[in-house]
């Protein structure tokens, strides 16, 4: 179960949009602009679909093997878009559903997984990010990973920033064809930290929607760890990849949908009770998002 306290929101924070008059996407060049056009007032619930895949061995020859399969909601409003088209976000943990555990069910808010989700739902994020994607600001997610609890261990207003960067910073700066590629790159410290080489393509355009294949070199972030309530320090070192496929709707100006497959292997250690752990671990995490708006 303490896996899960980690990776509930990481990779988890999108947003989406609705509306929009019919307009032409490309330019006489064949060029798209891909840029966020967000719009002030709108509200937008994402659900995530987390799928995982856990196998490995302690220092003794344990097997640790787990699989995790949960769906969480996060409802978005946009409170403010300035003239440059950066907007302030409000990001709200709605809803979750795992195994028999629903958040939605106050009968089961006395349970285990109840009272250790409890401090989740409802917890509201304040983020502003540019038309490019950019994640400026972060605020709100004081103590987020940890429910509460005093810890000035983990900066969770950075990991969470890092969160939605890694999804939001995947345009190009300036207007592009088909085929053309880009690179971006970024730094998970939390959950499964680790620096990330990103090589992004527009592939197609379909009914003014583009298409975005992205391929990742993951490399082991040594600055990254996860810190569980008690103060008990996990530091994780993974090699991997990463295979994603973004739908970004070019007249709504935002990602419309997307699918992401991550690979890792390396190890995790850390002291427990003044008892060294060691874990080889190798993880197969899908994560897919579906978007609905009210």
């Amino acid at each position: 179960m303490k896996k899960i306290l980690f990776i509930l929101l990481s990779g988890t924070l999108m947003i989406t949009s609705c509306g929009g008059e019919k307009e032409k996407v490309t330019d006489a060049n064949g060029t798209v602009d891909l840029t966020y056009k967000f719009r002030q007032g709108q509200e937008f619930y994402v659900t995530l679909d987390w799928n995982e895949t856990v196998n490995g061995k302690d220092s003794v020859g344990n097997v640790k093997n787990d699989t995790i399969t949960m769906a969480t909601t996060f409802k978005y409003v946009v409170e403010r878009v300035d003239e440059s088209g950066t907007a302030d976000l409000a990001v709200t943990y709605d809803h979750m559903r795992m195994g028999s555990y629903d958040s939605d069910d106050s009968t089961q808010r006395n349970t285990r997984e109840g009272m250790m989700f409890a401090g989740m739902v409802n917890y509201v994020l304040h983020a502003k990010i540019d038309n490019k994607g950019k994640v400026l600001e972060l605020t709100g997610g004081d103590n987020f990973y940890t429910f509460g609890q005093q810890d000035s261990l983990v900066d969770d207003n950075a990991c969470l920033r890092a969160d939605l960067g890694q999804f939001f910073e995947i345009l190009p700066k300036t207007a592009v064809k088909n085929g053309q590629e880009w690179e971006t790159s970024h730094a998970i410290d939390f959950g499964y930290p680790g620096l990330f080489k990103n090589k992004c393509k527009f592939v197609s355009v379909e009914d003014s929607v583009a298409t975005i294949e992205i391929q990742s070199v993951v490399t082991p972030n040594a600055e990254g760890k996860t810190v569980f309530p008690g103060g008990f320090i996990l530091r994780q070192y993974f090699d991997g990849s990463r295979s994603a496929t973004v739908k970004f709707d070019l007249k709504k100006g935002i990602i419309a949908s997307s699918s992401y497959h991550d690979l890792y292997q390396g190890k995790a250690t850390g002291n427990s009770n003044g008892n060294k752990i060691r874990i080889d671990l190798n993880v197969d995490l899908h994560k897919d998002f579906n978007v609905t708006s009210n």
